[in-house]
């Protein structure tokens, strides 16, 4: 990482420490305006999570604006001058712990044939080469088609789309990076059934009602107390596996055996009592590479975020240590997931990948994925066709020579408002507004409509069959047709981040015919 190097003893004492809060940010520049006091001084961020983060030409580091939101609490470098440039202010770090920065090229998706076999490959990308980190079966880690009993392999189908949104983040509403996502991949939202029996028998319990995510302040005190609650729940119960096909998730009463989750959520209750909060503690689990034998093919313990990293506290170990280095008897865990509220954030590598379902051709599925906390937020799932395609459906009615348009949409759109404060999402008949806050997608409202078209960014739809566009006829003169035109899909059209559309009109009488622009 760049660091910045202190000439001598009299440069460091032309420079002051202080604390500020982010009012604005400039991604394209990695640099923002920040709160000292009473006073706002533009900066330069001087932060980034990762060791091979570069400098750009200003002085601040790429990327590391992604590490931050409107409202953050951090620490600056200020220099000691009246007026100072903007290069004389750096923002160096965050007052309580850190988020993850996003970094260009990395952290993809590869899906291709080898052989029989479907495989998935995380890579990183750059301008001239894509570096591959690792390989995995899909079969490994349980990514099945829906088709069985055939010959036949799916292709994987993705469509994704950026965009801002004005999401609640710890109590603070802030202008984030999010992301549509359409796909023949069904995520499950829930991947461990006795989570979700244990979220519906405990509804008010605090890691399920908790939808924040923070850090503790690391003292000599936490310390302690992981250690003890550690030791005291791994050396106070037994371990006993569930029986197969019944994944039964508790917190254990004294005595009581049970078995990884159980030992987790013990500990998370323990610590509960000694009023630390729900948003720094999460149950994280995940598979087992290449399992022996008799021996468990997932696992799940208790993380617990710290200002300086995330701490593990497992059933194996009597000593608490950071969360990165947890292993199982030296295999690698894979697929890692962390609970936040009642969702799933993904963790490492492949986890997005890990229990996930192909869909055959046809069936597509809508999420919006915050990557901030890795978590994959359903959207209704009642449409087979690709987003901006076939607005209305076509029935064949052997009695007419014509082809007859249905009244209901088959394809989903999705726009987002001009005030970045709401996603639109239209699909068979009903209007959904969303709205992100900390890490639930909240339903605003919804309604149904019976024309047919693209929402826009206002929340209205652009009716599909508008007035017939004007045609130039064999004598040079444009004229409106007495014919019926009627739109059937649309060129997408993406300026600063959001769709646009423009239409593609076919006779409705004389089918095919080649599309008119309108």
């Amino acid at each position: 990482m760049p660091k910045h190097d202190f000439v001598n003893i009299g440069d460091v004492l032309d420079y002051e420490f202080l604390q500020g809060e982010i009012k604005t940010i400039d991604e394209t520049t990695d640099t923002c305006t920040v709160l000292v006091g009473s006073t706002i001084f533009s900066a330069i961020i001087f932060y980034h999570c990762e060791p091979d983060s570069e400098l750009r030409s200003n002085g601040a580091m790429q990327d590391g604006a992604t590490g931050f939101v409107v409202g953050d609490q951090v620490f600056v470098m200020k220099k000691k001058v009246l007026n100072p440039q903007i290069t004389e202010v750096k923002v160096v770090g965050h007052v309580n712990g850190c988020r993850h920065c996003v970094s260009d090229g990395s952290g993809y998706f590869v899906f291709f044939q080898d052989g029989d076999n479907l495989k998935i490959s995380s890579c990183d990308f750059s301008d001239t080469s894509v570096t591959v980190n690792a390989t995995k079966n899909a079969d490994a880690l349980k990514v099945s088609n829906w088709i069985s009993g055939y010959p036949i392999l799916n292709p994987v189908t993705w469509n994704i789309k950026k965009f801002r949104h004005n999401v609640m983040r710890n109590g603070v509403r802030a202008e984030s990076d999010l992301y549509y996502i359409h796909t023949s991949l069904y995520y499950w939202p829930d991947p461990y059934s006795g989570w979700t029996n244990f979220v519906a028998a405990n509804p008010a319990h605090p890691l399920v009602t908790n939808n924040l995510n923070s850090e503790i302040t690391y003292s000599a005190q936490l310390m302690t107390d992981l250690q003890t609650v550690n030791y005291n729940v791994n050396h106070g119960h037994s371990y006993v596996s569930d029986p197969l096909g019944s994944d039964n998730w508790k917190i254990l009463t004294a005595g009581q055996s049970g078995d990884c989750e159980d030992f987790a959520l013990t500990k998370a209750q323990a610590l509960l009592a000694l009023g630390y909060p729900a948003s720094a503690l999460h149950i994280e689990c995940s598979e087992i590479a290449d399992p022996e034998e008799a021996t468990r093919t997932g696992h799940a313990w208790l993380v617990v975020q710290t200002s300086t990293g995330d701490y593990a506290l497992d059933l194996n170990s009597d000593t608490v240590a950071l969360n990165s280095a947890l292993s199982f008897g030296g295999k690698e865990f894979i697929c890692r997931r962390r609970q936040i509220g009642s969702n799933w954030a993904f963790i490492s590598s492949f986890s997005p990948t890990s229990g996930c379902e192909n869909a055959p051709l046809g069936y597509n599925f809508n999420y919006i994925f915050d990557p901030l906390l890795n978590i994959l937020y359903p959207l209704p799932q009642d449409s087979y066709l690709r987003p901006f395609a076939y607005p209305c459906q076509i029935i064949n009615d052997p009695e007419k020579s014509y082809h007859e348009w249905d009244d209901n949409p088959a394809a989903p759109s999705i726009n987002f408002s001009a005030d970045n404060n709401y996603i639109y999402f239209a699909t068979n008949g009903t209007l959904y507004t969303y709205r992100l806050d900390e890490n639930v997608l909240t339903e605003v409202s919804h309604e149904t409509y019976t024309g047919n078209g693209f929402v826009q960014r206002d929340g209205t739809l652009l009716d599909s069959n508008p007035a017939a566009p004007p045609y130039d006829n064999d004598a040079g003169i444009t004229e409106i047709p007495y014919w019926w035109w009627w739109c059937v899909n649309a060129e997408v059209i993406s300026p600063d981040g959001y769709y646009d559309y423009q239409y593609q009109y076919y006779n409705r009488f004389i089918w095919p015919t080649p599309p008119i622009q309108e």
